[in-house]
């Protein structure tokens, strides 16, 4: 359900003690005045000690000492305070009898529309506005209104508009209260001169009537407007309570426009600052948007949990401030998406009593009556209860109905989106209705269902909801046969999904909407898919291959855009270094914040949330005056470089076979191109895929198993079935082609954790079976190179080559350091530290490298991570070698890291994480990291691996070789040598791999042929062959080291794998 809003609680302060001016002559007796100016300030000093019985009795006797002498304007103030005292005092009926009181005498003694009845009348209506007589509230407002009117008293007449736009919040009533904000919006501009009290209170209420209308964009635009005048303002408490609400109510808006990343950093400085100020309600608002916010991202569990630290503020609050409106909205809000959360884990007797709970309150106060009955009606359409689902779902539509009587908004779409899946879905489906019901919807977002291609998403409320709605449709038409209308629409729906993701700027919120827009593209890729399969057209495999590069490494993609928008957007020097340092701020302070969730510490991560707002802040207004003001810039970062199938095939060369997965829930679809040709394929999965490719990369990894004799034959058993399996199922069909040598790779899903060199291109005899040998497998190795890619674009997406042809290499040393390993080190460093050893075969690597070619080769100690960094910024070099460990963090992988030598340097902690590798421009053709699973990592759908190698190619690499699993010392250096050989010869960089490979396995044994020896390592990216500077007399030195390394390979049966996490 829809996260809390609490831009209505600011405006229901408590009745206060009105700034009264001194108590005028008026024609009065001196004395009298003065006498009844005594017993005022009597009666308010005792009322401030608790006397409330005294300062009543001073109250009655200023009265009486003004009315004996007819000085009723001061009678009038004195009895509208004494009104007031006795609300204080909880005294409601004695407020009620004085205000009657000072009602009538006003009326009878006062001049004709004098502005003291318009203060009894305004504070009559905040009195029945507590009361929840909302009708009888906007009566007195009115009357309240009218008499400032009439004696100009215009900050007066802003105030009672303002209300009367409040109660009209409360009645759902939001032409008329866009009506009253306008009219007091006017004002204050006209006679009021902007005052800034009165100006930051209305827009206060724009903000929740442009939410409450679903005009989230505008909402979000009042309300950042509204607290930058706070904070320019602050000085007291409560005015630290607004920015607080302010921050949850951007956190909030930040939610419904799905842009997470925004959202948490609001959220949690906003649940800071409340807890600070011990202010109970505005925490329990707080946690409730945090709690939806976790459900948007499936942490149920997590949702669950914020949602009982939302009903414990809630219950921590006095029995009064419960009672307020404000909290009873809060409530019933906290319950919905509760009771939703608890559902979905499965606590359906909880959700169900949730709901009832909120019935109780909605009859206090009519509040999201429409919600309530839209998830009883989703309840009982999920446990196909079809009569109770449609009977509630036709209360919320009627409900939904007259709340939202213009009939748009995204609350009202949900109702019709229910009612459409519950006409769908009922055994007696009625398709007609259910495609009526999405029409509904698709209007009440305020589009047309039609497909008129001038329809933008600027004019959606929901954009999410806009496509969720979309892609039911598309299964409807399509289940009804009506293909033409499905084809179009997914053509649309890819087309509005694409534009909805442009339209987030954090690269966490593009992810996040990326993973939720997939699948939008499968449903359309089926729909294209099916009528390719009827006529094999070439426009049906463009519009195939544009859907699927749409949802391939985009992030990757505008990293790199982005990076040359800088260089050549002509953006001035000075802004260019202003935003690398905010860059470099980010990034340390979120490394800090990293650190200190690992700690518990709760006090810096608080400290570091504000902090991190304001950077992001500052970023953003930075990023929008670049964009605003600079055209070169904004064109290169932003223009779509979703490739042509043209420009493609252009690339290609003869032989070269160009494929594409994308992984569908029940198969993949496969592109599968030439120069000259282009062929789509859907390849189900079957229902034991996952199992077999559990089975296949533990047949490549489970190293054990080859020092027992008994185990061997069934690795190798495990190894033939599933590579042969696998290969038949999803390779074999696109290799019917003849002349194919070379395959141009980009996987998806499971099939990036697999080198696809070791897949078996035919089966083997059944005698291979039974010997105990890795080395004459019929491996796709054998017959094909192959290059891998992250996408299509990035294969096309070339960088200038660096024309130096020096090395540089790196291996640190990982001897004891007692001071690394010590308990009062950071844990996590101390964890990595004690779980490295040294590995004397990256020295080696290097060692072959210093002695064949010119660069710069550094060891031990002097391979540290401020010298990799120092040489990266001021140098270019042909090939970056870093022999050494890497560190696999598989939940956080941008804290994944290659372990450098420690040298206890205050500035950096010789671990290169791979958020470093971010910020840094690292000028080299090719970067080989021989450390253990350097291409391993998280798997993000739409996004690919989030590995340690995906961080080099942010910092501008081209071209990457990498692992896919641990790696063997001995086995590394004798490919290391023959992949250098081939380059240095002129070959590609994934033949030169291929080539290595192959030399290996002649030269290996029956058991070190085994594939964990040689296929981890994968090219990446560019393939063109690189230029590599020889030195002086390497030929010698490459004869001796082969012989050294080829007695080292002896050893390979009792290697030790280097390690990782």
């Amino acid at each position: 359900m829809k996260p809390t809003i609490i831009y209505y609680s600011l405006l229901l302060g408590l009745f206060c003690l009105l700034a009264s001016p001194p108590l005028s002559a008026q024609n009065c007796p001196l004395q009298d005045s003065s006498q009844a100016f005594a017993a005022f300030e009597a009666a308010k000093k005792a009322m401030g000690q608790g006397q409330a019985g005294q300062a009543f009795s001073q109250m009655e006797k200023a009265k009486n000492l003004l009315a004996q002498t007819g000085c009723w304007e001061n009678w009038t103030r004195i009895s509208y305070n004494k009104a007031i005292m006795h609300k204080r005092a909880g005294q409601m009926q004695a407020m009620k009898n004085e205000l009657r009181l000072a009602q009538t005498t006003a009326l009878e003694q006062l001049p004709e529309n004098d502005p003291w009845q318009g203060h009894i009348a305004y504070l009559f209506g905040r009195y029945y506005m507590g009361q929840g007589a909302l009708d009888t509230a906007k009566l007195y407002f009115l009357q309240s209104r009218f008499t400032y009117k009439f004696a100009q008293s215009w900050k007066d007449y802003a105030q009672a508009s303002r209300a009367l736009a409040e109660s009209s919040l409360y009645m759902q009533d939001y032409r008329l209260m866009e009506r009253y904000l306008d009219d007091a919006f006017t004002v204050t501009q006209e006679q009021l001169n902007n005052d800034l009290p009165s100006l930051r209170k209305i827009l206060q209420l724009y903000g929740a009537l442009y939410y409450r209308t679903g005009d989230y964009e505008s909402a979000l635009d009042r309300t950042k407007t509204t607290l930058e005048i706070v904070k320019e303002a602050m000085q007291s408490r409560q005015d630290s309570i607004e920015v607080a609400s302010y921050y949850n109510n951007i956190g909030l808006l930040y939610i419904e426009i799905g842009d997470v990343d925004k959202a948490e950093d609001y959220c949690r400085n906003a649940l800071n600052l409340s807890s600070q100020l011990g202010d109970l309600f505005r925490i329990a608002n707080t946690y409730t948007n945090l709690a939806e916010l976790t459900r948007k991202k499936a942490a149920y569990s997590r949702a669950y949990n914020n949602f009982k630290k939302a009903e414990d503020a809630l219950n921590r609050m006095s029995p009064k401030e419960q009672a307020a409106n404000a909290a009873v909205q809060a409530r019933i809000q906290l319950n919905l998406g509760w009771a939703e959360v608890a559902w979905e884990i499965g606590k359906k007797k909880e959700a169900l009593a949730l709901l009832a709970q909120t019935e109780n309150w909605q009859k206090r106060l009519r509040f999201k009556t429409e919600s309530t009955f839209l998830l009883y009606g989703r309840f009982f359409r999920l446990q196909k209860d079809w009569e109770q689902a449609k009977n509630k779902l036709d209360k919320a539509l009627k409900e939904g109905q007259k709340t939202y009587s213009s009939g748009k908004h995204p609350d009202l779409a949900r109702i019709y989106l229910e009612r459409a899946l519950l006409f769908a879905q009922q055994p007696q489906a009625e398709i007609g209705q259910a495609l009526l019901a999405l029409e509904q919807a698709s209007e009440a977002l305020q589009m047309k269902a039609g497909l008129a291609a001038s329809e933008k998403l600027s004019a959606v409320s929901d954009r999410e909801l806009l496509l969720e709605v979309m892609e039911v449709q598309m299964k409807l038409y399509n289940q009804a046969g009506q293909e033409e209308m499905a084809y179009r629409l997914a053509l649309k729906a890819a087309s509005l999904a694409y534009e909805l993701r442009n339209s987030f700027k954090s690269e966490g919120s593009r992810l996040f909407l990326l993973q939720r827009l997939i699948p939008i593209y499968e449903q359309a890729l089926a729909i294209v898919y099916k009528r390719y399969q009827k006529e094999p057209k070439t426009d049906y495999l463009l519009e195939a291959f544009q859907l699927v590069e749409r949802s391939k490494a985009l992030l990757l993609l505008e990293a790199l855009q982005t990076e040359n928008a800088r260089a050549f957007g002509g953006l001035p020097k000075k802004l260019l270094k202003e935003e690398r340092r905010l860059s470099r701020e980010l990034a340390k302070k979120r490394k800090q914040y990293f650190e200190a969730q690992l700690a518990n510490n709760a006090g810096q991560m608080d400290a570091l949330d504000k902090e991190l707002l304001a950077l992001k802040r500052e970023s953003q207004r930075l990023q929008d005056t670049l964009e605003a003001n600079y055209y070169d810039y904004f064109r290169l970062k932003y223009e779509d470089k979703t490739p042509s199938l043209e420009q493609l095939q252009k690339k290609l060369k003869p032989g070269e076979r160009f494929l594409e997965y994308f992984s569908a829930q029940d198969g993949f679809y496969l592109l599968a191109l030439s120069p000259q040709s282009g062929e789509l394929f859907y390849l189900p999965k079957g229902e034991d895929f996952n199992r077999k490719m559990r089975n296949f990369r533990l047949a490549l990894t489970n190293s054990s198993w080859l020092k027992d004799e008994q185990k061997i034959l069934a690795l190798k058993q495990l190894l033939i079935a599933e590579g042969w399996d696998l290969y038949r199922q999803f390779v074999a069909p696109a290799l019917k082609v003849d002349g194919i040598d070379k395959i141009l790779l980009v996987p998806d899903g499971l099939l990036n954790y697999i080198p696809f060199e070791v897949l078996l291109s035919e089966a083997p005899a059944p005698e291979e079976l039974r010997q105990p040998s890795f080395k004459t497998l019929p491996y796709l190795l054998k017959r094909y190179n192959v290059n891998y890619h992250y996408s299509a674009a990035l294969l096309l997406y070339e960088r200038p080559k660096i024309k130096s042809g020096r090395v540089l290499g790196m291996a640190p040393s990982y001897a004891y350091d007692a001071a690394a390993h010590a308990s009062g080190t950071d844990s996590r460093q101390h964890h990595i530290r004690s779980s490295v050893d040294e590995l004397p075969g990256a020295k080696i690597e290097v060692q072959q490298l210093s002695k064949a070619f010119k660069g710069l080769f550094l060891y031990g100690q002097q391979a540290n991570e401020t010298e990799f960094k120092k040489q990266t910024s001021k140098e270019e070099y042909a090939l970056i070698h870093l022999a050494m460990h890497g560190w696999v963090d598989e939940e956080r992988p941008e804290y994944s890291n290659l372990v450098f030598s420690h040298r206890h340097d205050s500035l950096e902690d010789d671990l290169l994480h791979a958020y470093e590798l971010n910020l840094l421009k690292i000028k080299a053709n090719l970067v080989v990291l021989s450390a253990c699973e350097t291409g391993f990592g998280k798997y993000e759908r739409g996004e690919g691996v989030v590995s340690l190698g995906r961080g080099f190619m942010y910092a501008g690499v081209p071209a990457l070789v990498m692992t896919l699993w641990p790696i063997n010392d001995q086995a590394t250096a004798i490919l290391m040598q023959d992949f250098y050989e081939g380059l240095s010869a002129g070959k590609s960089k994934s033949e030169a791999l291929r080539q290595a490979k192959l030399n290996y396995l002649d030269a290996a044994g029956d058991i070190s042929s085994h594939p964990f020896f040689w296929a981890s390592f994968i090219e990446l990216g560019d393939d063109r062959p690189i230029k590599l500077s020889r030195a002086g007399n390497w030929k010698l030195y490459l004869l001796l080291t082969s012989l050294i390394i080829l007695l080292l390979g002896l050893l390979a049966r009792y290697f030790r794998p280097q390690s990782g996490n």
